[in-house]
């Protein structure tokens, strides 16, 4: 049985559970109307008395106004994909836009469609995969261009009417107000007369522009009434539960793509006849992943049952608490934005009246579709022009936006729109002491890895990445310290797995106490994390207690053999590098790749100190090369070993070789030798700590020198340094190098004499982080090339 559908039979099994064997009450129908790119203090009932929305506002005196909901992070698809899984977007693999979940969350059609529920959208998706998305989709477009009707809501009213037999969930999600602001009436505003609030700034065209998207709020607005009039017609008003959510900020500068409150804070309104009071406010702070765990709990399930980040606000609904959250949180992915910087991860924390965010890559200037080309309708080009003419305000408003401090901090009681950062004032540091370990803890539970999240976002646009590989090709989500990766094909279930030395940089044992990761792909291009192994039942965590080294694997007669470095004492008396390592071959079966090993015996005996270890099938058998030293002996050699089995090996010396041999490569260092054979040649592949040296050889036993490769950086993201520590998939004729990349690293310390010298173990942390990439092979001339920064095409 494959784990994907392991892991779906276990959460319908929970969804039965959690339902309870008492009989439930009649199952309430749930109408969810989102709204796009809004600022919550954009509508009438937030207090903005010059939008014109009547329909939302009697909404909001039919129900309970929320005044403090917030999303996840704001933008389209993270916020969407986060309210329909109750995960939020690092966790749930969803966090950059434009981007999918990963394959085993489950989202609202899924839970209620397990209770019995009709489960359908009508408009905007903006999900991906559409498979964790089951929606019944009734149609509507995705981006609206201002041609022909963007949204037909009859499709609403014949739903409603079609399911009033049986309870149903309908999303209607419109694509306003979204730029480009092209529906709406804009006579209905006076351009003279528009209030701005303090972060705009005045200028002709913000005040065009924002006349255009109030128009549009005011479009959407008879939306959302028409809606609720087919509710009513149908006769279920009283047995529906209707949510609005006003999704994120609007595409104006400081809202959307910032955490500020008016990117990240949300309209949220809640109606319920004779359940919820009417015309009430609450003050409880919410977030977009308490949407569905509450509406699973009015349906009758028990949300505790699933693995949600969310928790049911039901309790405030029925007037029965005042409070919901402490802290709400935030995270901004910018990287793969359009128009977006290289990088700029932000991530923030709030509780009822201080907020503080991290601007990770505060070194950069921030950059969106607000900025290029001078944005939308061109307001950002008037805001630099007004700079650029001695306006100080617009000067710092421009500047305000692109460019931000590491840390930023706000009295949202007495400076709503965040205006003026507290960093630096007495009272910040008592602040700063109470909110960043809340940050910081949030941030570990939902594995997000700061800034190696922010560089590796790409990996999780499926659709971008549908035929390449990304750079950087994984990271380890707990230690950020992915290296010696070992690729294999793995018959079983048709996935191709890398298992890795999981490195944990983050604390001074960097290399110590280590455990083997494991992730799986079907194309070679999106990359899962499955875990960590288990040996003989001990370990499957990421604090292995012992320290495993450079897996080394291949598959046989069922099973996949693994032959990986094993230091059982880790303490740090022993050095940075810990104890002596030896080679030790572990097996499972092919079904169990991540949890079944089991020890098979040691390759050598206690004189020999060993690591590294490479294994691969020729004719005559199995051979398995490692790098050694017998214990006083001045330097380390190359060891060879033969099996018929992989069970009883013997010793195999070289007939001939260059191999580890300074007179020929120049270099008295060498490690990780890698052997793979690919067009009529075998090759050897081995880490100097200075690039990767290739030999090649005819029949496996007798090795020429070729050379070096991927000894300088490349262009692509986290691919700026040596690359280290090699495996090669074969795939129909060609050829990929995995190796990992270390990007902080300086080598350049290490190489120096004397006090300047600075080994690795004594530079920072981040300097110890790695990552893993792909690049393609060729052969020119008869030897291995490999350009690193050319893009790798797949399944085309």
């Amino acid at each position: 049985m494959s784990m994907a559908l392991k892991k779906y039979l276990l959460f319908f099994v929970c969804l039965q559970l959690s339902i309870g064997l008492t009989a439930q009450a009649e199952k309430p129908n749930f109408l969810l109307i989102l709204s796009d790119d809004l600022t919550y203090h954009d509508l009438g009932c937030y207090g903005n008395e010059q939008v014109k929305t009547p329909h939302i506002d009697q909404l909001a005196r039919e129900g309970m106004l929320f005044e403090y909901c917030f999303n996840s992070s704001p933008m389209c698809a993270p916020t969407r994909m986060s309210l329909y899984s109750g995960i939020h977007p690092v966790r749930n693999g969803g966090h950059p836009n434009h981007s999918g979940v990963y394959d085993h969350i489950r989202s609202m059609p899924h839970y209620l469609g397990g209770l019995d529920y009709e489960v359908a959208l009508l408009g905007k998706q903006h999900y991906l995969p559409l498979e964790n998305f089951p929606f019944d989709h009734l149609g509507g477009i995705s981006h609206d261009n201002g041609n022909g009707l963007d949204l037909d809501l009859t499709k609403a009213r014949d739903f409603i009417q079609k399911n009033k037999n049986n309870p149903w969930c309908l999303v209607v999600a419109s694509n306003q107000s979204h730029t480009p602001w092209n529906q709406g009436d804009t006579t209905q505003y006076d351009l003279d007369k528009l209030y701005l609030p303090p972060y705009l700034i005045d200028t002709e065209e913000t005040r065009r522009g924002l006349r255009r998207y109030y128009a549009e709020i005011t479009y959407f607005d008879r939306q959302l009434g028409t809606v609720l009039e087919y509710l009513e017609a149908s006769g279920q008003s009283e047995n529906t539960v209707v949510i609005y959510l006003s999704e994120q900020g609007s595409n104006l500068p400081h809202s959307k793509w910032t955490l500020y409150d008016s990117g990240l804070r949300s309209a949220a309104i809640v109606r319920y006849p004779d359940r919820i009071a009417a015309n009430s406010t609450t003050t409880a702070m919410i977030q977009y992943v308490d949407v569905l765990p509450t509406m699973l709990e009015m349906a009758g399930a028990e949300p505790e049952a699933f693995d949600f980040d969310g928790e049911s606000f039901l309790p405030v609904l029925a007037g029965k608490q005042q409070q919901h959250r402490q802290y709400v949180y935030g995270v901004q992915t910018s990287r793969g934005i359009f128009n977006g910087p290289e990088a700029y991860g932000i991530r923030s924390v709030r509780n009822e009246r201080f907020k503080l965010i991290w601007n990770l890559n505060y070194d950069q200037d921030f950059s969106n579709t607000v900025i290029a080309k001078n944005g939308p309708y061109g307001i950002y080009g008037s805001w630099k022009a007004a700079a650029e003419s001695g306006n100080a305000a617009a000067r710092a408003e421009v500047d305000r936006y692109q460019t931000r401090p590491e840390w930023e901090l706000y009295d949202l009681e007495h400076d709503p729109f965040e205006m003026k950062n507290m960093i630096g004032y007495p009272a910040a540091h008592t602040l700063i002491e109470e909110l960043k370990p809340k940050l910081q803890a949030w941030m570990e539970q939902q594995g997000d890895m700061g800034d190696l999240t922010e560089w590796s976002a790409v990996t999780r646009q499926l659709k971008k990445f549908r035929n390449s590989p990304p750079a950087p090709l994984f990271i380890d989500p707990n230690y950020h310290g992915s290296c010696d990766p070992e690729v294999v094909w793995n018959e079983s279930d048709q996935q191709w797995y890398i298992y890795y030395t999981a490195r944990r940089p983050g604390l001074e044992n960097t290399w110590l106490q280590t455990p083997i990761g494991v992730a799986a792909s079907t194309d070679l291009i999106h990359w899962e994390f499955r875990g960590y192994c288990r040996f003989d039942g001990v370990g499957g965590n990421k604090d292995a207690g012992a320290t495993y080294w450079a897996p080394a694997i291949i598959p046989h007669d069922g099973k996949l053999h693994m032959f990986a470095t094993f230091k059982e004492d880790t303490l740090t008396k022993q050095g940075a590098w810990g104890g002596p390592g030896r080679i030790v071959h572990y097996a499972t079966d092919l079904n169990d790749p991540v949890n079944g090993w089991k020890v098979v015996g040691e390759m050598h005996d206690q004189d020999l100190v060993t690591i590294d270890a490479t294994v691969y099938r020729q004719e005559d058998g199995f051979h398995l090369w490692f790098k050694g030293k017998k214990k006083g002996a001045a330097k380390n050699e190359l060891y060879h070993l033969k099996s018929a089995d992989l069970y009883e090996w013997e010793n195999a010396d070289f007939t001939r070789s260059d191999v580890f041999n300074p007179e020929v490569s120049g270099s008295g260092f060498e490690e990780a030798p890698y052997i793979f054979e690919w067009q009529g040649k075998h090759w050897l592949i081995t880490d100097p700590h200075r690039g990767l040296f290739v030999y090649s050889s005819g029949d496996g036993e007798n090795w020429d020198f070729q050379g070096t490769i991927l000894e300088e950086g490349g262009t692509r993201a986290l691919d700026n340094n040596m690359a280290r520590h090699c495996s090669v998939a074969v795939v129909d004729d060609r050829a990929f190098i995995f190796y990992h990349v270390e990007p902080w690293r300086r080598y350049d310390l290490e190489q120096q004499k004397g006090p300047e010298r600075v080994p690795i173990f004594k530079q920072p942390l981040k300097n110890r982080r790695s990552v893993l990439q792909v690049a393609e092979l060729k052969i020119e001339n008869g030897k291995l090339v490999c350009d690193r920064d050319q893009r790798i095409k797949l399944n085309e």
